[in-house]
Formats: C-alpha cells, structure tokens, sequence
C-alpha cells in the first residue's frame, strides 16, 4: 500500500506539472479570483526557497542520497504507522 501511494503522489504531481506548462507556460496569469488569486507559471532551479538553484550538482547528490533512505524507511517501518 505505501509504495501504491509513493506512486500515485508521484503520478498526480507530474500531471500537475504537465497541465502547468500546457496552460500557464508564455502566458499571461490566468486570474482565478480578480484581484486576489492568479495563477502565473514560475520556474525553482533549486530546492526549497531555490535552495541550491547555483549548485545543482549538490542538490543531485543530496536527492540521490535521502531517497534511498526513505526507500528503506518505508519498507522497515511497522505496518501501523506507515502513514506517518
């Protein structure tokens, strides 16, 4: 069941990202609530807050690092809490 999430989590944010660049990509904001609420396409080269956006290649090595980790995590934790 966790990896079915893993899965489906990852499937649902690259639609997500697809359906971005189809419609939002060199185009001006779609206004969704006039004056409150747009949604504009923007790029983050990094991590959080573009963390790392200069340095890509420590970024790589840091991803490449901690998602075995959470691989492993995953499958070791207790049935009962792998929602958590």
């Amino acid at each position: 069941m966790f990896f079915l999430i893993v899965i489906l989590v990852f499937v649902l944010d690259q639609l997500a990202k697809a359906m971005t660049v189809k419609y939002l990509f060199s185009r001006l904001p779609i206004e969704i609530i006039p004056n409150i609420f747009h949604l504009r396409y923007a790029e983050n080269k990094g991590a959080a807050f573009s963390l790392f956006s200069e340095h890509p290649k420590i970024l790589t090595l840091i991803s490449l690092l901690i998602v075995p980790i959470l691989i492993i995590w995953g499958i070791k934790i207790n049935k009962s809490n792998k929602l958590e």
